[in-house]
């Protein structure tokens, strides 16, 4: 039998494909000093809503722009003003924390979600930092391998008989496995795949066992 290991996402972070089938647009992007585009011809910042920050971004790779992937190639390098809402402020502030000061992340490449280009309001997430995502998550990005007709309440465990996140009993980092998985349809049903370390794929449990001194 195959059993539900949760019956909601409340209480839980969202998964990297939860954030991304969430979003209309997700791109990798360079955050630009304030003034660079107007610096460099781009025309001056809009203005900018009370209690929201500004954000200037170069488009590095696009994932996902509203279904029309004739958008992807022309969007590649180009420049844009963006807001969120400002967390230095209000803490509690549904908005984009990138945890610290504007200036000092600036040169930084991020993981980005919005769902308007006329319009750029990040959503509310911790800071992706490139950097920090995983190779499988990039390959996955890159491959648009998240499906998003998959949520991840209904995702099978094939190897556990499990149906939701996988709990990976025995991970020492519950996160990061999260960041090496993908859910999609295989054989009419949605499935986890995994990179190797993770506890969805069959692999993991040929791991060599830690020596004991």
């Amino acid at each position: 039998a195959v059993v539900s290991t949760q019956s909601g996402h409340y209480g839980r972070g969202k998964t990297p494909q939860e954030k991304f089938c969430d979003s209309q647009i997700v791109v990798k992007a360079k955050l630009l000093p304030y003034g660079w585009i107007a610096d460099n011809g781009g025309g001056e910042s809009p203005d900018i809503p009370g209690y929201y920050a500004g954000l200037e971004i170069r488009v590095l790779e696009v994932f996902q722009t509203s279904g029309h992937s004739s958008t992807i190639g022309t969007m590649k390098d180009s420049l844009h003003y963006a807001k969120t809402k400002n967390t230095d402020i209000n803490e509690d502030a549904d908005g984009w924390d990138f945890g610290g000061i504007y200036e000092q992340v600036a040169g930084e490449d991020v993981l980005l979600y919005f769902d308007d280009w006329s319009d750029i309001v990040i959503r509310s997430t911790k800071a992706d930092w490139w950097r920090g995502i995983t190779g499988f998550q990039k390959s996955v990005l890159r491959k648009s391998g998240y499906d998003c007709s998959c949520s991840v309440e209904e995702c099978v465990d094939r190897l556990h008989k499990t149906v939701g996140l996988p709990s990976c009993t025995g991970s020492v980092d519950i996160k990061y496995s999260v960041n090496q998985m993908a859910c999609s349809r295989m054989d009419n049903e949605c499935a986890w795949k995994g990179s190797r370390s993770t506890c969805v794929n069959p692999n993991s449990a040929k791991k060599k066992k830690r020596r004991r001194y």
